[in-house]
C-alpha cells in the first residue's frame, strides 16, 4: 500500500511529463481499456483522458474506503492481464481500490500503468 499523498505525487509526475498511460479496469461488469494521459490531478480526483481526446474518465480519490498500491502490471488479474500491451508488462503501474459496496465480495480496482515511449 502507498498513501493518497505518495500517489498524487506519482500522478503528477505521468501528468508534468505527459506520460502516455494505459487505463485498465473492471467496474460493475463493465470492462475499461483505454490508451490516454493523466490530464489534471488534485488531492481530490485525477482526470485521465485518450489519445483522440474523445473521452475522459473521473476518479475520485476523496471516497471513504479509496487505497492505492504501486506495482506491475505483472501483478494484475489474470482477467486484466491479457488487455496490458506487450510494452508495459515491466513499467510501473498504480492501483486504485474502489471503496466495497455492501453486497460485492470482491473489491473494483482502476490500474493506470505507463507506457514506455
Amino acid at each position: 500500500m502507498i498513501s493518497k499523498e505518495e500517489t498524487v505525487l506519482l500522478l503528477k509526475r505521468l501528468q508534468l511529463n505527459r506520460s502516455k498511460v494505459a487505463l485498465l479496469g473492471s467496474l460493475r461488469g463493465w470492462s475499461i481499456k483505454s490508451i490516454g494521459r493523466v490530464s489534471e490531478v488534485s488531492e481530490r480526483e485525477i482526470t485521465f483522458v485518450s489519445l483522440d481526446e474523445q473521452a475522459s474518465v473521473v476518479i475520485d480519490l476523496s471516497c471513504k474506503g479509496v487505497d492505492f498500491e504501486y506495482t506491475e502490471p505483472r501483478a494484475l488479474p489474470e482477467s486484466l492481464l491479457s488487455s496490458v500491451p506487450e510494452e508495459a508488462l515491466s513499467a510501473s503501474c498504480v492501483l486504485i481500490g474502489l471503496p466495497k459496496r455492501e453486497r460485492e465480495s470482491e473489491r473494483e480496482t482502476l490500474f493506470l500503468s505507463e507506457l514506455p515511449g
